[in-house]
């Protein structure tokens, strides 16, 4: 519980921090959308509410990657249910806060962040299992007549 409460602090900070570099990249001098500026009344509220939900959003995202450590669960389907629980409250809170303006940039922006992650995945199930390979390969010289050797079937994928 401790590593979840330190990740979901390290993930607020973050999530505070790349939201503003990404607002500083996109909107120019504007931290904070017009139209939220509108919604919220003032600009001041607007940027603290936006830097509120993102730190949220930053702790949720890195608090869950706890579950990588359940070592029972296929690596595929840690990775899917991670990836859903990163992109699933990223809809409402981009459209909310003015990240997105329409349904056509909601979905481009939740397809690269699939694609993404599923190349972030591919990229560690490759190394693991190039890891896995050496590893058989030192057994084999280690112990010539040994018959045990890691298969891809006990990869967690």
């Amino acid at each position: 519980m401790k590593k979840v409460f330190k990740l979901a602090g390290m993930g607020f900070l973050l999530g505070m921090a790349i939201c503003n570099v990404i607002c500083l990249l996109c909107g120019g001098a504007d931290l904070v959308d017009s139209e939220l500026v509108e919604k919220i009344g003032s600009e001041e509220k607007a940027i603290l509410i936006q830097m509120l939900l993102a730190g949220i959003y930053g702790a949720v995202n890195m608090g869950t990657t706890v579950l990588y450590d359940a070592e029972r669960m296929p690596l595929a389907l840690v990775s899917f249910i991670h990836c859903m629980i990163c992109i699933v409250p990223f809809i409402p809170l981009s459209v909310f806060l003015g990240w997105t303006d329409n349904l056509k940039t909601t979905l481009i922006i939740t397809s690269i962040q699939i694609a993404a992650y599923f190349m972030i995945w591919l990229i560690i199930y490759m190394l693991y299992r190039k890891e896995i390979n050496k590893l058989n390969e030192m057994q084999k010289q280690a112990f010539p007549h040994s018959e045990t050797e890691v298969t891809d079937e006990k990869i967690r994928a």
